[in-house]
Parts: C-alpha cells; sequence; structure tokens
C-alpha cells in the first residue's frame, strides 16, 4: 500500500466523516478515525487498482452519469407510480449480462438499478447481475435487459 495514498485517502474520508455528521466532540473525532482507518483498508485495493486505474476523465465521466442516472430515477417513479395505480404490472427476475468487467463499475451499476424505482439488484457473480423488477404487462424481459444495458453499462463504457 502506498504510504501516501493511504494516508490522502484516510484523511479525505475523515473530513467526509466530520462534515458529515456535524460533530467535532472528541468521542466523535476518535469513532471518525476509526471508521476511516477501516474504511481505507477494505476500500484501498478496489480504489488504487492497477485494472481501474481512474484517470481525471473518469471523473467527468461518473458526474455525467449521476446528473443521467437522478433524471432516470424521476422517469422511472412516473412511470411506476402509474402502471401500480393501473395495477398493470407483474414481478419477475431477470438475468443481465454485462460487458463490462472492472467490480467498481459493476458495483455503480448494480447500486444504480437498486436506487432505481421498480428494480433492484439481488445479487452479482462477476459480469452477471441478477435484477427483480416489476415490469409493465407488455414490457418483456430482453427489453428490460436492454434498457439496463443502454441506460447503465451504455454511459460508463
Amino acid at each position: 500500500m502506498g504510504l501516501k495514498k493511504g494516508v490522502n485517502l484516510f484523511f479525505y474520508l475523515l473530513i467526509f466523516w466530520l462534515l458529515l455528521t456535524l460533530n467535532l466532540n472528541y468521542l466523535n473525532i476518535i469513532v471518525g478515525i476509526f471508521v476511516s482507518f477501516i474504511v481505507m483498508l477494505l476500500s484501498y485495493p478496489i480504489i488504487f487498482s492497477k485494472e481501474i486505474s481512474p484517470k481525471p476523465y473518469y471523473f467527468i465521466k461518473i458526474l455525467f452519469y449521476c446528473l443521467k442516472l437522478i433524471l432516470h430515477i424521476y422517469k422511472s417513479s412516473i412511470f411506476y407510480i402509474i402502471n401500480i395505480i393501473s395495477k398493470d404490472s407483474r414481478l419477475t427476475t431477470i438475468e443481465v449480462e454485462l460487458n463490462i468487467t472492472n467490480p467498481l463499475l459493476i458495483s455503480i451499476i448494480a447500486n444504480s438499478i437498486t436506487l432505481t424505482p421498480g428494480t433492484l439488484t439481488i445479487d452479482y457473480v462477476g459480469n452477471k447481475l441478477t435484477v427483480l423488477a416489476l415490469l409493465n404487462a407488455k414490457d418483456s424481459k430482453e427489453k428490460l435487459i436492454q434498457d439496463i444495458k443502454n441506460t447503465y453499462e451504455k454511459n460508463l463504457l
């Protein structure tokens, strides 16, 4: 573990903790140091992996991805409210095989699916996600798989 990268990550996490809690008493600072250290140890191999190798344009790409995700969440909310009120939906499980092999990007996609109303990522193995979805009665599983790939995976490639 690169000492400088680890120390920087630790201090960023500690600052995030203090900003999140807005509490500067000594007990909170001690808990923040402990939590930051544990998170640093657990996330260091993922964040600084050679396979991921973050580049400056990734941060811009992730920012645009987040904005698109927020819009998609609102769009899905309206769509599923209408489907639930009209009782025109069914619950189904699908498997989505992604073209991405990067574990960090797969986790981002899995969490994005879970944040979106009407879908929940149940499990993933390798690059294959298992998703529980509330489908419109007229839609097929293949259409939902294609929507997931176009909405989430395409924006991260």
